[in-house]
């Protein structure tokens, strides 16, 4: 495909991560490509509908039918327009795809960054909606770990890694908390 249409894909892109804090904005758009292109190796995946669905996929979800006149109006035909919207809706981390553009998407997602930076991400949006440290941990413990899969094989080591992370850290700051002291729990997460 030509770069021109790229470019005017960043262009459509742009404002709407432009108010977005670090952890969704066009930074986390290319670590979600980087990452959904690592898992690729080896697998059967269109990188065209990669670099969409990554770019698309926290639009989808309030801007279908303005990303569909988008899409359109570059002169793409009709079949990998819905392409296109197929894979940005199964990026997300509840979807269940059935493309592996969807399934790549979905566990860069799930894997982005790594076990710090995920930590860190959860932390952050706890903060960000006015969770207390302990309001977040329980989030954690509620509706994340053990709530995802990852489908390709190599994300679900990654995953795997991540998850035990987690669980270690809750549980040390848990500790910590509990104690009244940081320094009175264990601090060695696992590394």
């Amino acid at each position: 495909m030509e770069s021109s249409v790229f470019d005017n894909l960043r262009e459509f892109v742009k404002p709407y991560c432009a108010d977005k804090g670090d952890l969704e904005n066009l930074s986390h758009v290319q670590r979600l490509l980087s990452s959904a292109r690592d898992l690729a190796e080896g697998e059967k995946a269109n990188d065209d509908l990669l670099v969409f669905g990554a770019h698309l996929h926290d639009m989808i979800f309030h801007l279908e039918e303005r990303i569909r006149d988008f899409l359109f109006s570059l002169g793409l035909d009709r079949t990998l327009v819905i392409e296109i919207m197929k894979v940005a809706w199964e990026s997300g981390k509840e979807a269940k795809p059935e493309t592996p553009e969807g399934n790549l998407l979905r566990d860069a997602h799930l894997i982005e960054g790594g076990k710090e930076y995920q930590m860190a991400k959860w932390l952050s949006s706890g903060a960000g909606a006015g969770q207390t440290l302990l309001q977040s941990l329980e989030f954690l413990e509620a509706r994340v770990i053990g709530r995802y899969k990852c489908s390709v094989p190599k994300a679900q080591r990654i995953y795997e890694e991540i998850e035990a992370y987690r669980r270690q850290f809750v549980d040390v700051v848990r500790k910590a908390l509990k104690s009244g002291s940081p320094g009175a729990a264990d601090s060695s997460v696992a590394r």
